[in-house]
């Protein structure tokens, strides 16, 4: 109804602008003093039949349920887009999908041979821990002294000791126990600390044999040495 009051409200000022004047486009048309009804604004297929239309109800009825409402319309429009948006919203979880697991190929790669090289560095470092055990094994050096922190050996300090007296023999002092520990008191240490003899007679008998004598040496008083008595034994 709206629609055809408009139209009859255009009509009517056209008409009146009409009165107006013979210039206005109105005139020119055709359209003066002509009353516009809804049929002159039907499709051509109407305005130029020589018949008029007719149908029947059930046709009206038919027209009418084929012919899609605005409801209808917009629905279709929604689902069109949905489904629009769905298909893209798919594709781009499958492009995602795809770069991942082609990022997860490479990293999976990389990890393996990462394992393998540590595994072959564990092999590696077990091995060479064997043969270094066994290397330590075969190559250990003599015993070492217990709380002599020096890292010698018994052979090594006997020999240290033994040459300290061969200093004194060179420089002509009488071999005894009172000259020995004056001249190097630190025998005390090898003598009653760490015992490697039982004793002063026994240190310089293995001296006399590790050094036999050429005759009668100045200064070697085996009498002298003889009498000598072991001093006693200092508390640990």
């Amino acid at each position: 109804m709206d629609e055809i009051s408009g139209l009859f409200e255009q009509d009517r000022r056209e008409k009146a602008r009409a009165a107006q004047g013979a210039k206005h486009r109105a005139s020119r048309t055709g359209k003066v003093g002509k009353l516009r009804m809804p049929a002159d604004f039907l499709g051509k297929e109407y305005s130029k039949s020589s018949r008029p239309v007719s149908f029947t109800v059930e046709e009206l009825l038919q027209m009418l349920q084929d012919t899609p409402t605005i409801k209808q319309l917009l629905l279709e429009r929604l689902e069109t887009e949905y489904q629009n948006y769905k298909l893209a919203i798919q594709q781009t979880v499958d492009t995602v999908y795809k770069i991942t697991e082609l990022a997860l190929y490479s990293v999976q790669d990389e990890l393996a041979e990462i394992r393998q090289e540590v595994r072959e560095m564990k092999s590696c470092l077990h091995s060479l821990e064997r043969h270094g055990e066994q290397a330590e094994r075969f190559q250990r050096g003599p015993a070492l002294i217990p709380g002599s922190n020096r890292g010698r050996s018994h052979e090594q300090m006997k020999e240290h000791v033994f040459k300290k007296i061969d200093q004194m023999r060179s420089l002509g002092l009488s071999i005894c126990l009172e000259n020995v520990l004056n001249y190097f008191p630190g025998a005390t240490y090898y003598l009653y600390t760490l015992k490697l003899w039982r004793g002063s007679q026994e240190m310089f008998d293995e001296y006399f044999c590790a050094r036999p004598s050429k005759g009668d040496e100045p200064g070697l008083n085996r009498e002298k040495l003889g009498e000598q008595q072991p001093l006693p034994e200092v508390a640990k």
